[in-house]
């Protein structure tokens, strides 16, 4: 999906019967549909093209949360963003309404749900389908509101997601908060003939081992190196180094089971990919200490490997890893809605009674942003301000700890 684009002319809205026009300015659109972003402000004017009758105008922003658990029939809805401004009201002092109402409006930048404050979610809508199940959306709409006498205390309560067909001019819009890494991509690392790969402060390493089964055979340790800010842009490559140590004899024996670019995909046993866990819990809690989430979880990119070196006692391969581009939304957690992306390093056996070592798997929290690392925190095509884009943090340690039961992270 190509990034928002600021349009030449601005985004106008006509009542059916033409008595009034919304026209917005100064904002990003994509396809038809207004989009803002980080510390955005909703600038725009009503225009009340019959403003006889009119005894009432608002401006209304509304964000809304849904789930809907498809096997238990739950469902949760959390208000995201809920601005009314009445930018004229019928008085003695102003007993006409002027032709032209601008306002400007800033979008909030947090919401708070049973408690609890997260930071406002983007634009998002995914399912699971089957039972069990989910739902998820979340959508933000705003509206002009021109009241009459007959209908003004409707207006005044109405919701720009409800049925009461009251409201004059409304529009969806997205939101879409722009992420970038604090720093560019590491310089891939030195090898040294003795001993592999030469460790980085630029690079994290995760190590493990893979057992060994069978008689004459040795434990083979892994290292796998990952840019240690695990901060990605989803359309750049993701570098990564691995590492096997072992004796030459378990090497030899493990390289059938190990990086290859030959053959079709599904025969391959060793993979690197992207996944991303989304989350769904209606109920937003531990029941009878179980817990009560489904999720669904999606293979979003995936990586290739390049022998590098080897040793006496080591192999490595270098790497990396493309993002599918139609996965553009980065991590978030909104109430009952968490979205989590993991790098995932695993090797799995065709055939794994007959294979003389136990499956590897390495589970590696990253974050994706929406836009490229720029020097001076400036977009390459410099039509974003800086104060429009936010730097998201380095997963933590606790998030290494928390994982779907199907996946095991390594120490």
């Amino acid at each position: 999906m190509a990034s928002p684009q600021r349009p030449s002319a601005p985004f106008i809205k006509t009542a059916k019967a033409g008595e009034a026009r919304l026209k917005l300015i100064g904002h990003f659109q994509q396809g038809d549909v207004p989009v803002y972003g980080n510390s955005a402000t909703v600038t725009g004017v009503v225009e009340v093209l019959k403003p006889d009758s009119v005894t009432a105008v608002e401006v209304k922003i509304e964000g809304r949360l849904k789930l809907h658990e498809i096997a238990e029939g739950g469902s949760e809805t959390a208000k995201l963003s809920d601005i009314s401004i009445t930018l004229w009201s019928k008085s003695q002092q102003a007993p006409q309404c002027p032709p032209s109402l601008p306002f400007t409006i800033p979008l909030p930048s947090t919401f708070t749900h049973d408690g609890d404050t997260y930071p406002l979610p983007p634009t998002f809508e995914t399912k699971l389908p089957g039972m069990p199940g989910f739902t998820a959306s979340i959508d933000y709409r705003m509206a002009a509101v021109l009241s009459r006498p007959s209908t003004s205390r409707v207006l005044a309560k109405a919701s720009l997601f409800g049925s009461s067909g009251l409201l004059t001019l409304s529009t969806p819009f997205i939101y879409q908060p722009r992420t970038r890494p604090s720093q560019s991509l590491p310089q891939p690392l030195a090898v040294s003939p003795q001993s592999g790969f030469l460790p980085s402060p630029d690079w994290r390493c995760f190590q493990t081992i893979i057992k060994a089964k069978a008689a004459g055979r040795d434990d083979i340790h892994v290292k796998f190196y990952i840019p240690i800010s695990r901060i990605f842009h989803y359309g750049s490559k993701i570098p990564f180094h691995v590492q096997y140590e072992s004796t030459s004899f378990s090497l030899a024996g493990f390289l059938p089971y190990g990086p290859t670019s030959q053959g079709p995909p599904s025969r391959r046993m060793t993979k690197i990919e992207v996944t991303r866990q989304t989350v769904v819990d209606v109920r937003n809690a531990d029941m009878a200490e179980t817990k009560t989430d489904i999720w669904r979880l999606d293979k979003i990119g995936e990586g290739t490997f390049i022998h590098t070196a080897d040793g006496p006692t080591w192999i490595g391969f270098n790497g990396s890893i493309d993002i599918n581009s139609s996965h553009t939304v980065p991590t978030f957690r909104a109430a009952g809605l968490t979205i989590k992306d993991s790098v995932v390093f695993t090797m799995t056996p065709l055939e794994p009674h007959k294979c003389p070592w136990r499956e590897l798997r390495i589970v590696v929290p990253i974050r994706l942003t929406t836009d490229a690392w720029s020097p001076l925190g400036v977009p390459a095509g410099g039509s974003l301000g800086v104060s429009e884009y936010s730097i998201p943090s380095t997963p933590s340690e606790e998030e290494m700890l928390h994982t779907p039961p199907t996946l095991a992270y390594a120490l």
